[in-house]
C-alpha cells in the first residue's frame, strides 16, 4: 500500500504569527517525514509554509522514498528548495502550465490529506475544495488567515469526516512540541476514516448491484412460470373446465405462497426471541415463494386430474381450497420446500401416458397366458 501523499498550501505572511506559523510547518514536515508520508507542494518562495514545510521535511533522519516530495510549479516559481539538488531523486519535479490554476486546483482532488496553514484566497479556495471531495483536512485555524474560515466552513458541513475533538485541535492558538504530533494523528485518523467510509460504499454500491441482478432473475423466472401456468391451462381446458378455472387452480396455490412467503419475512422479524436479521428483498422473497409454490401446488394437482380423468369442474373446485393451502404453506415454509424441489427426480418413464402403446406392448403376453 503506497504511503499518504500530503498537500501543502499556505501563506505564514498572512497569519497572525508568522514567525510561530514558520516554526510549526517546519515541525510537521519533520513529523510528516518520520511518519512515512509523501508530500506534494507548489512552491518554494520562503513566504509560502511550502518552503519551511520541506526544509524540515528533509532535516529529518528517517529514510525517504525516491519522489517523495512532488512539487508542482508555475514557469515562474521553479527554483530549488534548500538542500536540494539538481536531478534530486527525492524530488519529483512537475511543471504547471501558464494557468496554474487549471493544474493546481485539480491535483488537490487525488490527495490523502491538506495541510493548510495561515493563506489567503487561492488556501481558502483549496480547502473548499476538499471540503467538497470530503478530503481529509487539517486546518491550523489558530494561527489566523484563510485557514481559519476553513474551519468554520468545515464545522458547519453535515458531511464532514473530522470529529468535534480533531475540530477543537486545529483551532487552538499555542503550539508545543507535541503539536505536530498531535495533528498528523488527527489528519491520518481522517484520511483511514475516510478509506473506511469509501470501502464500506463500494460495498453497499456492490451489493446494490447484486441485488438489483437476482430481483431480475427472480422476475424473469416468474414471467416465465406463469407462461407455463397458461401452457397448461391452454392444453387442458375443455367445455366441462374452462381455461380460466384452470389458471386458478393452477395459480392460486403460487399466489398463496408469495403471501406466505412475504409473511414468513415479517414473523421473523417480529419475533421477540429472534436476531435481527438482514430484510430480504421483496421482489426476491414473492419470487420464491411463488415459484416454490406454484411448482408444490402443481405437484399435488396433476396427480389428481391424471388420476380422475376427465375433471369436472365441480371437481375442480373441491381441489381448488386444498390446493391453495398447500401453496400457502409452501411459502410459509420455504426453506425447508425449496431444498426438496431441488432434490425431486423427473420421472422418465412415460408409458403410463401412452396407453395405446403400452396394450399393443402387453397384447402377446395375454395371448401365450391364455
Amino acid at each position: 500500500m503506497a504511503s499518504p501523499r500530503i498537500a501543502i498550501v499556505g501563506d505564514a505572511n498572512k497569519s497572525r504569527s508568522p514567525e510561530l506559523a514558520k516554526k510549526a510547518a517546519e515541525a510537521l514536515g519533520t513529523e510528516l517525514a518520520r511518519r512515512g508520508c509523501r508530500i506534494l507542494v507548489f512552491s518554494s518562495d520562503p513566504s509560502f509554509v511550502e518552503y519551511d514545510v520541506v526544509r524540515g521535511y528533509l532535516a529529518s533522519k528517517t529514510k525517504k522514498e525516491p519522489g517523495a516530495i512532488e512539487v508542482r510549479y508555475p514557469p515562474n516559481l521553479g527554483e530549488l528548495f534548500p538542500g536540494e539538488k539538481p536531478g534530486d531523486e527525492l524530488f519529483d519535479r512537475k511543471p504547471l502550465g501558464r494557468e496554474w490554476e487549471v493544474s493546481f486546483y485539480p491535483s488537490l482532488a487525488d490527495v490523502d490529506g491538506l495541510l493548510l496553514i495561515g493563506g489567503g484566497y487561492t488556501t481558502k479556495i483549496a480547502g473548499l475544495i476538499a471540503i467538497g471531495a470530503r478530503t481529509p483536512l487539517l486546518p491550523l485555524a489558530g494561527f489566523g488567515g484563510a485557514a481559519e474560515d476553513i474551519l468554520e466552513s468545515l464545522r458547519s458541513d453535515r458531511h464532514s469526516i473530522a470529529t468535534e475533538k480533531e475540530l477543537n485541535l486545529m483551532a487552538q492558538q499555542t503550539w508545543t512540541d507535541s503539536s505536530a504530533a498531535r495533528c498528523l494523528d488527527a489528519l491520518l485518523i481522517q484520511a483511514n476514516r475516510r478509506l473506511a467510509l469509501e470501502k464500506q460504499a463500494e460495498l453497499l454500491e456492490s451489493e446494490r448491484k447484486r441485488t438489483q441482478t437476482l430481483t431480475t432473475l427472480a422476475a424473469t423466472g416468474s414471467v416465465l412460470f406463469v407462461a407455463v401456468l397458461l401452457a397448461i391451462a391452454e392444453a387442458w381446458h375443455s367445455d366441462q373446465l374452462p381455461r380460466s378455472f384452470l389458471l386458478m387452480l393452477f395459480g392460486a396455490p403460487a399466489v398463496a405462497g408469495a403471501s406466505g412467503a412475504a409473511i414468513r419475512v415479517v414473523w421473523d422479524h417480529w419475533r421477540q426471541d429472534a436476531i435481527p436479521l438482514a430484510l430480504r428483498p421483496v421482489g426476491m422473497t414473492v419470487a420464491l415463494g411463488f415459484w416454490a409454490s406454484g411448482v408444490a401446488g402443481a405437484l399435488f394437482v396433476l396427480p389428481q386430474i391424471l388420476s380422475l380423468g376427465t375433471l369436472q369442474i365441480t371437481q375442480a373446485s373441491r381441489l381448488l381450497p386444498f390446493a391453495a393451502l398447500i401453496g400457502l404453506l409452501a411459502g410459509l415454509t420455504l426453506e425447508k420446500v425449496f431444498p426438496k424441489l431441488i432434490k425431486v427426480e423427473v420421472p422418465v418413464d412415460t408409458r403410463a401416458l401412452e396407453p395405446e402403446k403400452a396394450q399393443a406392448k402387453t397384447a402377446p403376453q395375454q395371448r401365450r397366458v391364455h
